[in-house]
């Protein structure tokens, strides 16, 4: 039919369009403010300004995409780009003007660009401005294509290349001594003036700002080919979540999508997957591309999965439980153990029907190789039902050829085949159903006979009687904790299936020290349900000194071995941006040699380190608080338990004080505000002033050590207090205060 004999399409069409134009409208509209980021000139010839958009119109208007292959040479370190550029500025802008500029190197042209912080602010049209444009480039710098366009030559990636190579070693100290003198190790970061004063700036809970101060080693991570996978270690403030963040930008602007197809990205709790979205936003990445990504956390990425399958998953009550328990249930073996639970339900026996003049066999042999067959390729318990008819069809189709029936006929016969596997319910039969998931799940953990059936061969016999005697004991029937989420999941995927894998073509985590083994399995799945079986590309970001779960550690091997990463490439990122020297000594006692943190370079002095403070009762804290809080701009006070954080929460009601309350959910950038925090919501986080109540208290309550009161003490960028009532602590709080 042709449009004109429908003209609903053509209206149909239409709008469509129309939405896609007001969309990219709305990204040209409203330029961001810090466009800007700076300038190079190339030794073959060149002027460009790189911004975090591209531009293109007059020449006094271009932009450089900074994720264009020549805006590549504005992150080298100095010694690298001194041999492809003459001239490289940071530009700082707010606001639409210039507010700082440092010069690498190299004396700027006298020509119509901008150059000073006097300069006039940049005149930009909306309707000048494309996204991502591509710009004039200079002919040595260009590369034919097949269909006749050029691009940009990339640099060398080659070993001996000194472009790319980062430095990863070097000595401890501030930007300047005490001298005046710059350490060597200072010269080969990237406008250092600018970084000291960037991470001096006032923190309010998100990074902001970072295109400007992106160095040289985290570029070479973030502009990694898209097919490569990488896994990036490092200590609290060494840029790995500054890295993650880019690499998103950066693959959202190198790779091709289909229609359904996104980068699924994981974090550690709500406030990260807020800050995250806020964060893409702010690189001025179009719309259209945000919607490409898909930020979560594991447990709503499990929550999704289960929604696909009209799975309800929200507990009417919400269960907590022992974290041994936790342990038990978040082993990889789990997974393996449900699946034995599931497929045990498939009846092996012989079936034979009748259909026209054939009978049809399946001996009981068969059939158990059928099931075998279908556990093996990983075929969910639901299609295996739908590939058993396919059996019965494949032997009807060779009875029929050998006996060179009709086509007409076989039409006649396959549709019997139908109608008698359906009345004689022979699929279900072999594949019964098996309920709903809870109700499954629920018979399988509340039924000891059924935990010592299929955990036997997978688990120690007392860690199956404990976790048996454990949930006989709860006789909630409708309630989940939240381990019990990803066996839900789990068993989801065995019953059902599902296609949302399929869609993901690049995998980031951060974070990833903390995902239990029974997690990572679910991963591994989409690694082996995408791209036909090819290896799914993944950024693993963590560090395992800062692991908060209960659940066993799994290590970067194990990681890579599960996701089937046989080419991952593993760094480490060596310096701290953000903890200030003397808090970052303090850190360093809490952790010692296992993960190295008195190895990290700290960047800036800037700080005042860790003080103490005493109260005679807890009914004091909420006065303290208020003392410290009127010498300082923001405060963010860090609690151990919840109870703790209600008792501060009444005390600072009674004194009429305004503050903010964070337990699971997005958390607002404020920077005058008093933050109550418990720590487990600290996690990708920064602020000037961390306040940690009962420091005694993270550290009883922390199986793994002393994990939570290191991540709440490199959560602070300026200072960091102690609120201790008085009496007899642990220790490991007066260690840290020692010189």
């Amino acid at each position: 039919m042709s449009s004109a004999e429908n003209p609903g399409a053509n209206s149909k069409a239409r709008n469509s369009f129309e939405e896609h134009r007001k969309d990219l409208c709305h990204d040209l509209s409203d330029p961001p403010s810090d466009l800007i980021i700076g300038r190079i000139s190339l030794r073959d010839g060149g002027e460009f300004r790189i911004g975090r958009i591209g531009v293109s119109g007059d020449a006094d208007q271009e932009v450089l995409d900074w994720r264009a292959r020549v805006a590549k040479r504005f992150f080298l370190d100095p010694q690298s780009a001194k041999d492809m550029l003459t001239f490289r500025r940071t530009i700082v802008m707010k606001k639409k003007e210039v507010v700082r500029c440092e010069d690498d190197f190299g004396e700027p042209p006298n020509d119509h660009l901008p150059v000073s912080s006097g300069s006039p602010p940049l005149s930009l049209s909306p309707s000048r401005l494309r996204p991502n444009a591509s710009v004039a480039i200079p002919a040595k710098s260009r590369l034919d294509n097949k269909d006749g366009t050029q691009n940009e030559r990339p640099p060398s990636r080659t070993n001996n290349d000194k472009a790319f190579q980062s430095n990863k070693t070097g000595p401890r100290g501030p930007l300047t001594t005490e001298t005046g003198l710059r350490p060597a190790w200072v010269e080969k970061l990237r406008a250092p003036e600018t970084l000291k004063l960037e991470t001096a700036r006032p923190r309010t809970g998100r990074m902001q700002g970072l295109l400007e101060t992106l160095q040289p080693d985290q570029f070479e991570l973030v502009s990694s080919p898209s097919n490569q996978s990488l896994i990036i270690e490092g200590g609290p403030g060494s840029g790995k979540t500054v890295v993650a963040l880019h690499r998103i930008a950066y693959l959202l602007y190198e790779q091709n999508f289909n229609h359904n197809e996104h980068i699924l990205v994981l974090g550690p709790t709500e406030n990260w997957v807020a800050y995250l979205s806020t964060f893409l936003h702010s690189l001025a990445i179009e719309s259209e591309k945000i919607q490409k990504v898909s930020i979560k956390t594991m447990a709503g990425l499990c929550r999704n999965l289960l929604s696909e399958i009209n799975c309800e998953v929200t507990p009417a009550t919400p269960r907590d439980e022992p974290a041994g328990i936790s342990e038990l249930k978040g082993q990889s073996c789990m997974f393996d153990i449900l699946s034995d639970y599931v497929w045990d339900h498939a009846v092996a026996q012989d079936q034979v029907i009748k259909v026209g003049e054939f009978d049809i066999a399946v001996s009981e042999g068969e059939m158990c190789s059928f099931i075998t067959k279908m556990r093996s390729e990983g075929v969910s318990y639901g299609k295996a039902q739908w590939n058993l008819r396919k059996l019965f069809w494949e032997k009807l189709d060779l009875l029929m050829f050998m006996k060179k029936v009709p086509h007409a006929r076989k039409v006649m016969l396959n549709s019997e085949l139908l109608a008698v596997l359906d009345a004689d319910n022979i699929l279900d039969l072999a594949f019964p159903a098996v309920g709903s998931l809870r109700r499954l799940l629920r018979d399988f953990l509340r039924q000891p006979e059924n935990l010592m059936k299929h955990c036997t061969g997978h688990m120690a016999e007392d860690e199956i009687q404990i976790l048996s005697k454990f949930e006989s004991s709860n006789q909630i029937i409708f309630c989940l904790s939240d381990t019990d989420l990803y066996l839900l999941s789990a068993l989801g995927v065995i019953v059902h299936g599902s296609d949302y894998w399929k869609r993901v073509i690049h995998l980031v985590v951060d974070e990833a020290q903390d995902l239990s083994p029974l997690q990572w399995r679910l991963l591994s799945l989409i690694g082996k349900k995408n791209n036909a079986g090819k290896e799914l590309p993944c950024t693993l970001i963590g560090d395992p000194a800062q692991k908060t779960s209960s659940t066993e550690l799994v290590g970067w091997e194990s990681m890579t071995e599960a996701m089937g990463l046989h080419n991952a490439e593993h760094h480490r990122l060596e310096r701290s941006y953000r903890i200030p020297g003397k808090l970052n000594s303090a850190v360093a006692k809490l952790q010692g040699p296992r993960n190295g943190p008195e190895n990290l370079e700290s960047v800036t002095t800037e700080g005042e380190g860790l003080e103490d403070r005493r109260v005679m009762s807890r009914s004091s804290l909420g006065q303290e608080i208020l003392r410290i809080r009127l010498s300082r701009d923001g405060l963010t006070v860090v609690t151990g338990t919840l109870q703790t954080l209600q008792t501060v929460s009444t005390q600072l009601r009674a004194e009429k004080v305004k503050f903010l309350v964070s337990l699971d959910g997005a958390l607002d950038s404020l920077q005058d505000e008093l933050i109550l925090l418990p720590v487990d919501e600290m996690k990708g986080l920064e602020f000037d002033n961390v306040l940690i109540i009962e420091p005694d208290e993270l550290v009883k309550r922390d199986k793994l050590g002393n994990t939570a009161l290191y991540i709440a003490l490199t959560r602070a960028t300026r200072a960091a207090y102690f609120i201790r009532v008085d009496g007899p602590g642990t220790g490991i709080v007066d260690r840290l205060l020692l010189d």
